[in-house]
């Protein structure tokens, strides 16, 4: 199951400081440390991840539970919007 997104996820690379800082300061225009950025970018980069491997087991229970024949097993498992949607709440609650 091993795909190159997967392997993509894993990495250490951190996400954008530039697109991280905009997240965490849509309101209001307060200031951040840049200390802080890094740091709320690895959360965010470890959430991500989090929640893209349950929804890729999601994706996995989903397709063996899946009688259609034209279904094989090699197939690669595809994430679709609906597998997220159902980790999600679990995932918020996690960091909560």
């Amino acid at each position: 199951m091993k795909s190159n997104t997967l392997k993509d996820l894993s990495s250490k690379e951190p996400f954008h400081a530039g697109l991280t800082k905009k997240l965490v300061l849509a309101k209001d225009g307060k200031r951040i440390t840049n200390e802080a950025v890094l740091l709320t970018g690895e959360l965010l980069r470890i959430f991500v991840r989090t929640l893209h491997q349950k929804a890729a087991v999601e994706a996995e229970c989903e397709k063996e539970s899946c009688i259609d024949e034209s279904v094989s097993a090699g197939d690669a498992v595809v994430i679709q919007p609906h597998h997220i949607t159902k980790v999600a709440a679990e995932q918020l609650m996690d960091y909560c």
